[in-house]
């Protein structure tokens, strides 16, 4: 399965890093990209059930 970004979903993503490198660590901006590329590669196994409420997002992750 490919994992196509928006556009607001990169600028997003972007700006969590950048949060995490000004508040945080670099440490700390590496953990949530190897979370990221994770739950991607997840998903791209069809591993990942996600659905979406009004105003709410709830993801379930299963180890195949």
């Amino acid at each position: 399965m490919e994992i196509i970004w928006s556009e607001e979903a990169k600028s997003d993503f972007e700006s969590n890093i950048q949060y995490l490198l000004e508040k945080w660590s670099e440490t700390s901006a590496s953990n949530f990209i190897d979370e990221d590329e994770s739950i991607i590669n997840l998903n791209k196994k069809g591993t990942l059930i996600y659905f979406q409420k009004v105003d709410f997002a709830h993801c379930v992750v299963q180890n195949a």
